[in-house]
């Protein structure tokens, strides 16, 4: 039987069981569908003292477990004040997913909380210790989706092992076309390709040309003998700075007035930690020559001459020449101006 508190809606009144001196008000509701079965969340106790028939003994049940006992005056306002502050509490939710079965949890009306959940809540949601159990089982359902992962990598596997005797019979064919391609290369007589070379490209691409069929006819370039002049061009290459080329080549499009520049010539000596950069905003490095001593004027003087001969033929347009104040300088200044003027 139950009966309404005669104050302020609220907790209902469950009178289960016969006696003046006890009185439970709680919040009823039923487990899911079933209609057989009650919970009983939210309960509040109130039992008349032995020693002290003017006071009333307090408990507060939340899910069945105690969560306040006191001692109160049994007047209606205060008793009315406590059902209302009961009814007022805000329950933990639970943490909303379904555990593991090797996790441990609490059950309470279909929602499952932590063993150490608190009873309320600050807010209408899960306490902080569910909240953690939350984490946990969807750390758990993360795992397990996971574990699905290595059947995509089976199908992925099986796609490229599917692709792979396709690609390597493509790389079959195109090793047998680029061996009937060196046969047919070394059928070529000497006289042939040195009679080709000589009508489509300068002597010194004939020997870069040259060199490279000579190391395709090999296993191994390991003990390969070179020309002295290949590799003296190799050497040059070495020397140089492969700025200056790409440089070259941007000039077949750079207008008339951008082509305009001059030759600025010094004489540095080398140490570990010297370092030059080899272009610049406005400055490109040409060339670069070593030497044992100082070199003599007449000798840099036709360094010079085939450094601007060798710039005006590239499309360049050399307008002055500048250096330093040394003695050698001078020296080559004035061979530049009776050998040229």
């Amino acid at each position: 039987m139950r009966q309404s508190s005669p104050a302020r809606p609220g907790l209902e009144q469950a009178v289960l069981f016969n006696g003046s001196r006890h009185c439970l008000f709680g919040l009823c509701e039923l487990e899911g569908n079933e209609m057989d079965h009650m919970l009983l969340p939210k309960s509040v106790q109130f039992r008349e003292t032995k020693d002290n028939p003017g006071e009333a003994f307090c408990s507060v049940f939340l899910r069945g477990k105690v969560h306040l006992e006191r001692t109160v005056i049994p007047s209606q306002e205060l008793a009315q004040d406590l059902l209302d502050a009961t009814h007022s509490l805000a329950l933990c939710v639970g943490c909303g997913l379904t555990p593991s079965n090797g996790s441990t949890y609490v059950l309470f009306a279909g929602n499952y909380h932590s063993v150490k959940y608190t009873l309320s809540a600050s807010e209408s949601g899960p306490c902080i210790y569910c909240k953690y159990l939350r984490k946990l089982v969807q750390n758990q359902l993360s795992r397990r989706r996971k574990r699905g992962v290595p059947v995509n990598r089976v199908k992925k596997h099986a796609k490229v092992r599917h692709r792979l005797p396709i690609a390597q019979r493509k790389l079959h064919n195109i090793e047998k076309e680029l061996e009937a391609m060196r046969s047919a290369d070394e059928q070529i007589a000497d006289e042939v390709l040195d009679e080709v070379l000589d009508e489509g490209l300068p002597s010194k691409q004939q020997l870069a040309v040259k060199a490279c069929f000579k190391a395709a006819a090999r296993k191994s370039t390991s003990g390969m003998s070179y020309e002295k002049e290949w590799v003296l061009e190799c050497v040059l290459l070495r020397m140089k700075s492969p700025k200056l080329y790409e440089h070259l080549l941007k000039t077949k499009e750079m207008d008339t007035c951008a082509r305009h520049g001059g030759i600025v010539f010094d004489e540095m000596k080398l140490s570990e930690n010297f370092r030059v950069n080899t272009a610049g905003n406005w400055t490109q490095v040409l060339g670069v020559f070593s030497s044992k001593a100082n070199v003599k004027a007449e000798i840099l003087e036709k360094i010079l001459l085939e450094g601007i001969l060798l710039a005006e033929q590239a499309g360049l347009f050399v307008d002055f020449v500048t250096c330093d104040g040394a003695s050698w300088n001078l020296k080559n200044v004035e061979v530049i101006w009776d050998s040229w003027y």
